[in-house]
């Protein structure tokens, strides 16, 4: 076996494991309600845990719903289809890689069609257009991650009371002597910080 030959076969087989990763569905689904569409009573939602950001571009996977089965063009009737965009956040424009359609809602049941896009480097982007489904679904996908915050720094030391315990209080907890709250030390607002 030439060298070539070799090269050729080691680079066919990491752009189908390339192809095969970036088209899969999330493993451990986490899906939120995005929007409903009322001319159709579409429900869409969401994968937070699929996104991922790399390259400059974005990849998410969409859940469509469908309230009762549905038959397509291509005359197959499903209830529900997951679509996985890749999306320019800069550009506001995206392009769907791979669709799986089931028979059931929220992707149960039998898979009924799949279908995986152009493997092209970069295919056209197509724009959204603000209001429709598509811009939603790239806002949903390019918005920043919600900040972490940093834990607090510990409370100071209480200041040590200056009058002695009532007798009635030191009854009511026979070993602990009681003692003022702190009058600083609570956060309040614009004291969380968020992690660098």
């Amino acid at each position: 076996m030439t060298r070539t030959r070799l090269m050729r076969g080691t680079l066919i087989a990491a752009l189908a494991c390339a192809v095969a990763i970036i088209t899969r569905p999330a493993l451990a689904e986490n899906w939120s309600s995005l929007a409903y569409i009322p001319n159709t009573q579409v429900s869409v939602s969401f994968d937070k845990t699929s996104i991922v950001k790399d390259h400059g571009l974005t990849r998410a996977w969409f859940l469509f719903t469908y309230p009762i089965p549905v038959t397509t063009a291509e005359s197959y009737v499903l209830r529900s289809y997951k679509q996985h965009e890749i999306i320019d956040c800069k550009l506001r424009g995206s392009f769907t890689a791979a669709f799986i359609a089931y028979s059931d809602a929220d992707a149960h049941g039998r898979v009924i069609d799949t279908w995986t896009g152009p493997t092209a480097v970069m295919p056209a982007l197509n724009s959204a257009i603000p209001g429709t489904m598509r811009a939603l679904m790239i806002d949903a996908a390019c918005a920043p991650p919600a900040p972490q915050f940093a834990p607090l720094p510990p409370l100071p030391p209480a200041p040590a009371s200056t009058t002695p315990p009532s007798s009635s209080a030191a009854m009511a907890t026979p070993g602990v002597t009681p003692r003022a709250a702190p009058a600083i030390g609570y956060p309040t607002p614009g004291s969380v910080r968020p992690l660098p």
